[in-house]
């Protein structure tokens, strides 16, 4: 897969999510309930929020961001976003270029995504970290720089993000920028890969790493491994292109370990505001 490929399919993925997000918008505006919590308890958040903490604005601000999806409610979302960031508060930083990259609660602002986008990134937050790499990736917005992509996509492999991940993972099997190394780049896709829910970039990391055992690169030829990492990653023309090498027992045998390790990685409530809150995919879409 190339560079480019990559970056459509993250695109896809994150896009996805978005039209997803308007699928949890609630349809009054009742608290966020993070997966397993008792509900915010509003009036006492936003008497933290206005005396200065920026933990409580941020909170505030999802709170409104992924209530009901009403203009007014979205400009308070904005308001509490931009609270918190002006204390530094990484993730608020990072909520903010969302919403001036795409429009929702205040006016499109290119120029600002890019700010706010950047002092996240800087300031810790991982998935600026990760759309930043991509951006410099793609060109989009800023002028394309693969290395300053790459040194992005490691600091948010480094914090555990898959696509940032999966990433370095291309990279290291590329050689491009750092030496060709394919047992680097089979440790990055294992890493990417464990990631359940699988939102993109721990599906290409399976993928890839089935494609390594394929072959033989990086890890020893494992034609059993290979399809397995087939079979989680869903991709039945390289599950075809194992098979023809294997027996039936072989076959059996990789599904079998396909299903154990679906058993030991359970995908966490697909229900759960706080999942999608969280997802490694955000909505972010600057204009260009």
């Amino acid at each position: 897969m190339t560079s480019l490929e990559g970056w459509s399919l993250r695109l896809f993925s994150a896009s996805l999510l978005l039209s997803l997000s308007f699928l949890f918008a609630q349809e009054n505006d009742s608290p966020v309930v993070p997966c397993g919590q008792e509900p915010l308890d509003v009036h006492a958040l936003r008497q933290k929020a206005d005396a200065g903490d920026a933990e409580a604005q941020y909170t505030l601000g999802v709170h409104y961001a992924f209530g009901i999806q009403r203009d007014e409610q979205l400009k308070k979302s904005v308001y509490w976003f931009r609270k918190s960031a002006e204390q530094g508060y990484a993730e608020a930083e990072y909520r903010l270029s969302q919403a001036y990259g795409s429009g929702r609660g205040v006016r499109n602002d290119t120029k600002a995504a890019l700010y706010w986008l950047r002092k996240a990134a800087h300031d810790g937050a991982v998935n600026a970290q990760l759309w930043l790499g991509m951006m410099y990736e793609q060109g989009r917005v800023v002028k394309q720089d693969k290395e300053k992509a790459l040194r992005w996509y490691f600091r948010a492999a480094n914090q555990g993000n898959p696509d940032a991940q999966f990433s370095v993972g291309q990279a290291y099997e590329e050689g491009e920028f750092i030496p060709q190394d394919f047992s680097g780049a089979a440790t990055w896709y294992r890493k990417a890969a464990e990631h359940v829910p699988d939102y993109g970039g721990a599906g290409q990391g399976r993928d890839s790493l089935g494609l390594l055992y394929l072959d033989g690169r990086g890890v020893p030829q494992d034609y059993v491994e290979a399809y397995k990492w087939f079979a989680l990653a869903g991709v039945a023309f390289n599950m075809d292109k194992a098979a023809i090498r294997m027996t039936q027992d072989q076959i059996a045998e990789a599904q079998r370990r396909a299903t154990v390790w679906t058993r030991a990685h359970p995908v966490p409530g697909s229900n759960c505001l706080s999942a999608l809150a969280n997802s490694p995919h955000p909505e972010y879409r600057l204009a260009h």
